[in-house]
């Protein structure tokens, strides 16, 4: 990304150097601008996008309340990792992050039964989630989700 960004800069410089009637030295042209804006806007996403680290999620499914602990890595849009709360022993991850929204899904054992867990959602800012939680072969058992990059 800092490569492309310092061959954006040097072409611009060029452009700016060799523009016709010199009369406007000093200034510089509303389609540089736009072009200037766009790749610090790209920049930015591109850095936003990665959910790679250690995230603490607050839970609330059906009024039960937990923390859970996930660790991500992130290979282009796919995640993998594990998460572990206080009411169930680590589980392996898997997901993807796509455009800013995401969805992990483990399976945890509780109270001696395995249950299939899906977290969707929305990378609200590079340190912060919000989101949706389905525990499946439950019926209707679904809960919501804030999360923090640690």
């Amino acid at each position: 990304m800092m490569l492309l960004m310092g061959v954006f800069l040097v072409a611009c410089k060029y452009h700016y150097a060799h523009r016709k009637g010199g009369s406007q030295k000093g200034k510089m042209g509303v389609g540089m601008k736009k072009s200037l804006l766009l790749l610090a806007t790209c920049a930015l996403s591109a850095t936003a996008a990665d959910m790679t680290g250690r995230w603490i999620f607050e839970t609330n499914v059906l009024g039960n309340r937990d923390t859970v602990e996930c660790t991500f890595r992130q290979t282009e849009a796919r995640l993998s990792g594990a998460c572990k709360g206080e009411q169930f022993p680590e589980a392996s991850a898997t997901g993807s992050l796509t455009d800013g929204n995401f969805e992990i899904a483990f399976v945890y054992l509780f109270a001696g039964q395995s249950f299939n867990c899906t977290y969707r959602g929305k990378l609200t800012a590079t340190d912060s989630l919000t989101g949706s939680i389905v525990v499946s072969g439950v019926d209707g058992v679904t809960g919501e989700f804030k999360a923090k990059k640690q």
